[in-house]
């Protein structure tokens, strides 16, 4: 008889300790670390002080965080996406103005503070000239005598102007702008105008690459 109230008592103290600890990790219950919690309400955290409401901390090789769902997440700022900074991920552009330069009939450019990287590059250079002439500058690295994106001021004018682009790698390779001219000319002068003579790198080895199909 007393092993049957024993059991009976034991069954009712497994029953009422799993209801508590159902209720506990419920709505309204408490918060149960290392189990299943559930709600059927939004859980909210509000720190009246200073600091973040809520701290993750974990191994290294482990991620603080997981979700169950890819919907937008309105107004959350993240450090970093895949381990880049926001910066690294922004197709970046760099425009290298070009200041009044002494008279002459040839324009070397280098572009300090260009960082290393794949660059659709474009350039446009409007020189004046005491007489009409014309223009020729292009992209060359070490050797003078290959020159890309070359272009020419078309007809000579006495305000000559050359645009052009190419796909330059500047890992590996120093580029500088080329100009040159049968005879002398002026940056500055051909900007006083309402010209403005101009160098622009816009970067593309972080964006996705697609190889054309030959017919």
């Amino acid at each position: 008889m007393k092993s049957r109230i024993l059991a009976v008592v034991l069954s009712a103290l497994l029953i009422v300790g799993g209801l508590n600890l159902a209720a506990y990790a419920a709505t309204g219950g408490k918060f149960l670390l290392g189990k299943k919690n559930t709600a059927t309400k939004t859980t909210k955290l509000t720190n009246n002080g200073n600091g973040p409401a809520l701290a993750l901390k974990n191994k290294a090789n482990s991620p603080p965080l997981s979700v169950s769902s890819t919907k937008k997440v309105t107004k959350l700022n993240a450090d970093l996406v895949d381990g880049l900074d926001g910066k690294a991920l922004q197709t970046a552009g760099y425009r290298f103005a070009i200041p009044a330069a002494p008279t002459s009939s040839v324009l070397i450019l280098d572009f300090p503070g260009l960082p290393a990287g794949v660059y659709d590059a474009k350039f446009s250079i409007v020189g004046a000239f005491a007489t009409p002439q014309q223009l020729f500058c292009g992209f060359r690295r070490s050797n003078p005598n290959e020159i890309h994106g070359m272009s020419t001021g078309g007809d000579a004018l006495a305000i000559s102007a050359a645009s052009g682009s190419a796909m330059l790698d500047t890992r590996n390779t120093r580029w500088q702008l080329y100009c040159n001219s049968t005879e002398n000319f002026s940056v500055g002068d051909a900007a006083s105008d309402g010209y403005l003579s101009a160098v622009t790198f816009v970067r593309v080895d972080s964006l996705s690459t697609k190889t054309a199909a030959l017919p």
